[in-house]
């Protein structure tokens, strides 16, 4: 059966006690239980590797000194007071319900050993929104007690010679060293993740811009330079047809009967009397001569063409 306020009122100098054995500070009793502060030692698990609030050492508090325990983070906590459970009687210990409310488990057990002595460590765990703040001397837990069938004695007893628990013992904080996997570090790693991706598709996309306009100017160069070589092969092909139609031309004037064209006396006679070829005679329809000298003057033929 479960102590009441009253019983607990009778006894409270009894069950929390000082380290020497005697009654310490007057206990304050919270309907069926006692109340527990926050004691002089406290160590939480840090947000990352970067996180130099706490490390992975403990933290010794003031009196008012203040921590956080971030959220999705465990910490350790010490009470201030030395609970003396008595052999026929077990105790049970739980936060207060605004610390609950907030998120705050306690998930170090639920239970005080017959026969224990000493201050209690609560391991906790933040599952709430938001980091929860405490301050050495803030009543955060609760424990109640209740009586046992018989007293337990020998082996069944919990043997504490002396207090044995006065700090938090490194041997239990080297046991959650490491990583919290708790589903905020997995939401910030996820952020992390998120936004390296943003920033390298960022460059990505730079790069690529980049790209895009490099070969948006080599394309233009190289169509550049072809517009450029058949603007050359135009003109090229443009004046080889001018030269070639000049050269019909010339050949169908001046040389009508290689082309089996016939020519009128009116035209040799034309041709004769305009001097403006001087290399070229017509001696008969059948001879054409070519020389240096104008119409009319006798000289000899350099060159012969005969018209058969």
């Amino acid at each position: 059966m479960f102590w009441s306020g009253d019983k607990l009122e009778a006894h409270k100098n009894d069950l929390i006690i000082s380290p020497d054995g005697d009654s310490g500070a007057d206990p304050k009793v919270d309907c069926a239980s006692l109340v527990l502060t926050v004691g002089t030692e406290v160590f939480v698990t840090p947000k990352s590797d970067e996180d130099s609030t706490y490390g992975h050492q403990k933290k010794f508090l003031p009196k008012g000194g203040m921590f956080d325990i971030p959220k999705g983070q465990f910490g350790f906590i010490l009470t201030e007071e030395y609970v003396s459970v008595p052999e026929h009687v077990v105790a049970f210990i739980s936060f207060k319900a605004k610390y609950k409310f907030k998120g705050l488990i306690n998930v170090s057990g639920f239970h005080v050993d017959p026969g224990y002595k000493g201050r209690l460590v609560f391991s906790v765990y933040n599952a709430g929104p938001s980091d929860v703040t405490l301050a050495r001397g803030d009543e955060f837990a609760l424990i109640w007690f209740a009586d046992l069938d018989s007293s337990s004695s020998g082996k069944h007893a919990k043997k504490s010679d002396g207090f044995k628990l006065e700090k938090i013992d490194s041997s239990i904080i080297s046991g959650i060293k490491g990583d919290v996997f708790s589903p905020f570090k997995l939401k910030d790693d996820i952020n992390e993740i998120k936004a390296k991706n943003e920033t390298h598709s960022k460059e990505l996309d730079h790069e690529l811009s980049l790209h895009k306009r490099d070969v948006k100017n080599n394309l233009e160069g190289i169509e550049e330079r072809l517009a450029n070589k058949f603007n050359s092969f135009r003109l090229a092909a443009i004046l080889a047809l001018i030269f070639s139609l000049g050269t019909i031309f010339s050949v169908i004037k001046f040389f009508p009967n290689i082309l089996g064209i016939p020519v009128s006396e009116k035209a040799q006679s034309s041709n004769q009397k305009s001097g403006n070829i001087s290399d070229l005679n017509i001696i008969n329809p059948h001879v054409f001569c070519l020389n240096s000298n104008p119409p009319g003057h006798n000289s000899e033929c350099l060159i012969k063409i005969k018209n058969e």
